[in-house]
């Protein structure tokens, strides 16, 4: 009854996105009733100084009157207002915030998917770590624009078959997914609100990030299609600049959910956008297979 009331008030009151991660229903419980409380104590004090206005008012109180209020009502009400606040406190806010907050999953979990995002000034550097599961070693000298070789990743041992994208994410549906964020520049701010996820990227800073999508990207097409065709068709739309730099790999590119820096981060911090979409396992394993780079064939002497 209480989680319902809580998800009722988020639904209807704070125009919250599509929930499209299992751990959003409580998220969205947990906000609502932050709210229905903030908005109890509001009407009261509201309510307690328009009291006090007319109470003590000049037409009411034509003499001013320095001794105060006599007898111990105010003590009283000041004593209510402490113990309903540290109910609130004990009662709702830990237990409430302990319920979300969950162990980070280690890498070596078997239904863990890590991957790594890098931040840069204007662009989200994805990186996964292929069939090896092991991140290649990246050097900071190593970076190279013209190559495309954004994060400095050395392609000699576990490097070899890692996965590197520009501003695309993508992830398998009904599993796990913990994201080391970092930032190669400023503070960046890796936002997806469908899946009730906003974490600042800092530089010099791994901060890990997880959740897990319950719905598919093409699910969540179809859900916008019908109930809000606005926003479904800015999700199909493709800049030109991107396609411009990477003609290639912008061919298969599927907008859905989008990934937003909300951390002003620079001039350019408007181009900051990436989409992440979600696939069926088997989906997934496709695609991690179709992206495999190619290995390099050894000179003959």
């Amino acid at each position: 009854m209480i989680d319902r009331i809580g998800k009722w008030f988020s639904d209807s009151f704070l125009d919250f996105p599509f929930d499209a991660s299992h751990e959003g229903f409580k998220t969205d419980v947990l906000n609502g009733w932050v709210h229905i409380l903030m908005l109890i104590l509001f009407v009261f004090w509201g309510a307690f100084l328009i009291y006090v206005l007319i109470k003590f008012s000049s037409k009411n109180n034509p003499k001013a009157n320095y001794n105060g209020m006599k007898g111990k009502f105010s003590k009283y009400a000041e004593g209510g207002i402490i113990l309903f606040e540290v109910f609130l406190l004990f009662a709702l806010a830990i237990p409430g915030f302990n319920d979300l907050k969950y162990d980070i999953p280690k890498d070596d979990e078997p239904d863990v998917e890590v991957i790594r995002v890098i931040a840069q000034q204007f662009q989200w550097n994805i990186h996964y770590p292929g069939e090896d599961g092991v991140f290649g070693k990246t050097y900071a000298d190593s970076v190279n624009q013209e190559d495309q070789n954004f994060i400095g990743l050395s392609r000699e041992g576990a490097g070899k078959d890692d996965i590197v994208t520009m501003n695309q994410l993508h992830i398998p549906k009904d599993k796990m997914v913990k994201i080391k964020l970092s930032s190669m520049d400023v503070i960046h701010s890796f936002a997806l609100p469908e899946m009730r996820v906003k974490q600042d990227a800092i530089p010099g800073m791994e901060v890990a990030i997880f959740f897990k999508a319950k719905t598919s990207t093409d699910e969540y097409l179809s859900y916008l299609k019908e109930n809000d065709p606005i926003r479904y068709n800015s999700t199909l739309e493709l800049d030109q600049e991107t396609y411009d730099m990477f003609p290639e790999q912008s061919k298969n590119l599927y907008r859905g959910y989008q990934i937003s820096c909300n951390q002003l981060c620079g001039n350019s911090h408007y181009k900051m956008r990436g989409y992440m979409t979600v696939h069926e396992q088997d989906d997934y394993n496709d695609w991690l297979e179709s992206n495999k780079p190619e290995e390099e064939e050894e000179e003959e002497w």
